[in-house]
Formats: structure tokens, sequence, C-alpha cells
């Protein structure tokens, strides 16, 4: 026997259709029940004015939840879909790799062996940049969880930024054309993940391992034995080894060899313009030295000594440098996510450095600028002044008496 729905229970499902699917899926039933039970309650108690007033309070309780619940879900979606687009580049990397470039992790540990064995356990490092931009270098991120392609990973340290030595560009040089080096955009790693190198699941024919290693006896050495090993391995899988050889490299070659003559011309022609300016600025400043030569003559004549004039001018141009060079760092610092942002993908670490660099050319500029400016203002001032003081003297002497 079937039971048809009454009329209160077929307007009772139109208006919960207005919340979306899955909190009627939740709560559809348990809220259909409670109603019914609500309605009989007020038709004995109340009559048809219960009943109606029950169902006023219904739509305006489904007039609120309905919009809130939709926009939570909206929600829900945009933030899964930000994080799509944030997706964090991965490397993964055994035991023993970063110890041999002398990284240390800035909190928690680093992998050790029994997480770096087959099918070990899932835990990650992050990088500096994503334990700042999304942790807010809170320390408690050791032991929580993030997730790599889906998966739960346990974050077990944080690698400093310098441990981005350069594996997009060693990856490009590997021909590895997924790299993400090839997609034209600086992008940094963000996660490392153990290798868990399996002999079992990968195939000899497939080479996605690339190796970093101290040399201790130079290259030609290495270079030496590691191609009797490739010999080695040739004649045993000549399959999957013919024509695979080794070649060793320094890593700085490798790293910053395709960019080293472009970096060298570009450090020219930002130090010309560097010097071009800070004749400008010397000129300025020397103009307004020789303008303050009758201002000098009053100080000589008052008693100061050529070393008190020239202390005074020093710390005149001092001050002015540091003024100016603490404007340029500010203005600099704003425009330095633009510029890291448009570095093309293979010029390694350029955040890391181009930070420090701007720190140390702004105090470097502000002591040379400053110093020289205000050497050369004194020279001039106290020079031109001393030869009018001579001109006067002698034009005294030699002049007729009345």
């Amino acid at each position: 026997m079937t039971v048809r729905p009454t009329r209160h229970s077929r307007l009772f499902r139109a208006l919960v259709r207005l919340l979306p699917f899955d909190f009627r899926f939740d709560y559809g039933g348990e809220m259909e029940q409670v109603f019914r039970e609500q309605r009989l309650d007020a038709a004995r108690e109340r009559g048809r004015a219960g009943v109606f007033g029950l169902w006023l309070g219904l739509a305006r309780d489904i007039a609120i939840t309905a919009p809130r619940e939709h926009a939570s879900d909206i929600g829900r979606d945009v933030r899964y879909a930000l994080r799509g687009l944030r997706r964090s580049p991965g490397f993964a990397a055994s035991h023993t790799f970063l110890p041999v470039l002398a990284v240390k992790p800035l909190a928690g540990r680093g992998f050790n062996e029994e997480d770096d064995r087959a099918n070990g356990p899932k835990v990650a490092l992050i990088s500096e940049a994503l334990w700042t931009r999304s942790f807010a270098r809170d320390p408690g991120v050791v032991g929580r969880t993030v997730l790599l392609d889906e998966v739960p990973h346990l974050v077990v340290g944080v690698v400093p930024a310098r441990a981005d030595f350069g594996v997009l560009q060693v990856l490009a040089a590997a021909a590895y054309a997924r790299s993400f080096a090839d997609r034209g955009a600086a992008v940094s790693v963000d996660v490392w993940r153990p290798l868990q190198a399996d002999p079992a699941a990968s195939s000899r024919e497939t080479h996605p391992v690339f190796q970093v290693g101290r040399v201790k006896d130079g290259l030609a050495l290495a270079q030496q034995e590691l191609s009797q090993v490739a010999a080695d391995l040739e004649r045993t899988y000549p399959r999957s080894n013919t024509d695979r050889g080794v070649f060793v490299e320094p890593l700085d070659e490798v790293v910053f060899g395709p960019v080293r003559p472009a970096l060298y011309t570009l450090l020219g022609a930002v130090g010309l313009v560097l010097l071009v300016a800070c004749v400008n600025i010397a000129s300025l400043l020397l103009a307004r030295g020789a303008a303050r030569l009758r201002e000098v003559g009053v100080r000589a004549a008052l008693g100061a000594s050529r070393w008190r004039v020239a202390r005074q001018f020093l710390i005149e141009n001092l001050v002015l440098a540091l003024v100016a060079a603490a404007a340029g760092v500010l203005m600099a610092f704003a425009g330095l996510r633009v510029l890291v942002a448009m570095a093309p993908a293979d010029i390694p670490r350029v955040g890391f450095y181009f930070t420090r660099l701007s720190n140390v050319s702004a105090a470097d500029t502000t002591a040379t600028v400053g110093a020289t400016s205000a050497s050369c203002t004194v020279r001039y001032t106290l020079s031109s002044w001393s030869c009018r003081r001579r001109r006067g003297s002698a034009a005294a002497v030699c002049a007729p008496a009345r």
C-alpha cells in the first residue's frame, strides 16, 4: 500500500528545495518529520491560526537560511579553486640530499633513512617561502598535515630559502621536458618529499633521477670513475643503457652558466647608470657648495678651522645621502615583488639574492656618494674661499693711498 504525501508535505518539500542539495540530503528528512509533528501540535492547540503562523515561521527561517548556506557552498568552491591555483611545485629527494648541500632545517627535522625507504611514511618538508606565505611562520606547522596530490602528508620540518639551489635549472639542463622551467615562469620549490626509490616498481628504461655530490679529488677523477661505471652498466643492460653516459660538471656552471653573460652585462649597465646618477648628484652638491662661499668666509673669519668647516659639510652631505638611501630602499622593496615575479625562470634564486644585494648596494652607495661629494664640496669651497681671500689681501696692499 502506497502512502500519498499530503498537501502540507508537498508544500514543505517545495520550500525545502530552496536549500542546497547537500543540506537537504543531510537534514531534509529530519526537518520534515519535525515539521509534521509541529503542525499537528499547532492544529490541535490553536487550529488554523496556529498552522498559518507555523508556515510563516518556516518561510522566514528558510528565507534566512537558504542564502547563507548557498553562500557557504560558493565560498568553499572558491577556496578550493584558489587552492588549485596556488598549487606548490614539489621535489622528491633522498635523505642524504640536503645534508650534502649543508642545508639544515629552520624548524623540525630533515628526512631520515626510515622516511626514505620504499613505501615509507607520507612526510614532507616545506620551504621557508611557503611557511611564511601560508602559515605566518608558525613554529607549530611541524606536525600538521598538508595535501600533496590529494594525499595527506605530515610536515616534519621547514627548509631555508637557500635550499632552492637551482633545481629547475638542473632539470632544464637534463632535458626534462615536463620540468617547471619549460613553462617560462619563475617557479620555486615549495614542498620536498622523500624519494622513496623502489627498484622493483621502476623501469630501467626511465631515468628520472639526477645526482648531486661533493668531489674530493677533482672533476677529472670523478668523471673517469663514473664513466667506467656507466660503461659497465651499458654492457650489463644493453637495452636500457646503450649510449647512456655520465658527464660530471660543477653545479654552479649548470645553474648559472647559461645566464652568467647576461647577468654580467646587466650588472655593467646598472653600474654605469649608478655612476651617472652619482656624478650628477655630486655636481649639484658642488654647485650648492659654491653658493655658500660667503658663509664659509664668515665662519673662517669667526675663527672656524678648516677641519671644523669640512666636518660641517661632511655631516650635511651624509645626512642627505642617508635620507635618500632610506627612501630608495623603501621604493626598492615596494617594487621587489613585481620585479621578482617578472624575472624569467632561468635566473635561479633571484629573490634571495636581490633582497640582500639591494641592502648592500644602498649602504655602499650612501657611504661612497656621501663621502665623495662631501670631500669634493669641501675642497672646492675652501679652495675658492682661500683664493678669494688671497686676492682680496693683495688688492688691499696694492691699493694707492688717498
